[in-house]
Parts: C-alpha cells; structure tokens; sequence
C-alpha cells in the first residue's frame, strides 16, 4: 500500500515539473524546481526529474509513515 502511494505521488511530482517546464511562468517562485536543482547542486548531480520525483514522493510517504507509527505509540 505504501509503495502504491509513493508511486502515485512520484508520478504527481514528475508532472508538475514537467509542467513547470513548460510553463510561461519560469520566473515565479517555483519551491519543488528549487528544491531539485538543490538536490542536483548537493547530492546527484545527473539526477533527471523522474528520479528526483521518486526519492522525493518516497522520503514523503515513509516520513507520514513514520510519524503515523510514532503517534500511534503515544
């Protein structure tokens, strides 16, 4: 169940950059964009959207998921 939800939110992030792409709008504030060139500045420097999505929608999930099993034992 939670690999499903990581898969859909990845796929939800990849279009939204792609999106961004394509956008007239690349000069507004763009958060997830700044947040992948981070990631490329820091840690994988040939890392393409897609993968990007996928680390990023799974950090999310497995971080609800932690914080969900965490409130439960309290």
């Amino acid at each position: 169940m939670m690999a499903g939800k990581a898969k859909l939110l990845a796929k939800i992030i990849e279009n939204a950059l792609i999106e961004d792409d394509n956008s007239d709008h690349l000069n507004e504030n763009n958060t997830l964009r700044e947040q992948l060139h981070a990631f490329i500045d820091v840690l994988i420097h040939d890392i393409k959207p897609k993968g990007f999505a996928g680390i990023y929608a799974q950090t999310i999930a497995y971080g609800m998921f932690a914080a969900r099993i965490t409130r439960s034992h309290l």
